[in-house]
Order: C-alpha cells, then sequence, then structure tokens
C-alpha cells in the first residue's frame, strides 16, 4: 500500500489516533495504517512481535508529549527499520517530517 492509500484509511479518524506504518524492503516503503491503539498492523508487515515494544514505547511518548505529529524510525534486532507516523494531518506532512529527520541525523 502506498502512503497516500494508507493515509486514506485513516483519515476519517481524530488526528492525534492515526498511525502509519511503514516497512522499508528492498528499497521500498509497504505502508499500513489504523488507529493509534491498533498495533496488530505489525503482523500486515511480516515482523516480529518484539518490534511492539519499541512501537508502544513510541506512541505512548507520543501521547503524553505536546507534539501535534511524530516521526519515529524504529530498527529491529534484524536490521529492519520500520517508520511510525503518529498524528499525521496529511501524506505530504509526514514525507516533509521523514525528510527531516534524515536532515536532522545526516549532520
Amino acid at each position: 500500500m502506498t502512503l497516500a492509500e494508507a493515509f486514506a484509511d485513516i483519515e476519517h479518524l481524530p488526528t492525534r489516533e492515526r498511525l502509519l506504518i511503514g516497512g522499508l524492503e528492498n528499497g521500498q516503503t509497504v505502508w499500513c495504517s489504523g488507529h493509534i491503539d491498533d498495533l496488530d498492523r505489525l503482523d500486515a508487515l511480516g515482523y516480529s512481535p518484539g518490534v511492539a515494544g519499541g512501537i508502544s514505547e513510541a506512541i505512548e511518548d507520543f501521547r503524553i508529549g505536546d507534539a501535534d505529529m511524530a516521526v519515529v524510525v524504529v530498527n529491529t534486532t534484524d536490521n529492519v527499520q520500520i517508520i511510525l507516523a503518529l498524528g499525521p494531518d496529511s501524506p505530504s506532512a509526514v514525507a516533509q517530517a521523514f525528510q527531516e529527520l534524515i536532515r536532522h541525523h545526516a549532520h
């Protein structure tokens, strides 16, 4: 699923309850979406349940914080990267936040 398709699935939810999960596979990002409480969506990407702990922590940090949106990259023990977009208001906001994250870590 593309980022735009995944966002369309959650657009009806209140912004702070939106969750997008992107898995980097063979140079492509495969997206799924759901409610911020819906960690079962990881199964759609085929990742191990052990990844859910790091994701749960990132979601909890977002919930108790003041940020309108957060983009987090979680690295698994298998060297797989998962992108979390918490509270996105548009696909372009996710793309911009991810680019900022890349620029921030490049320095």
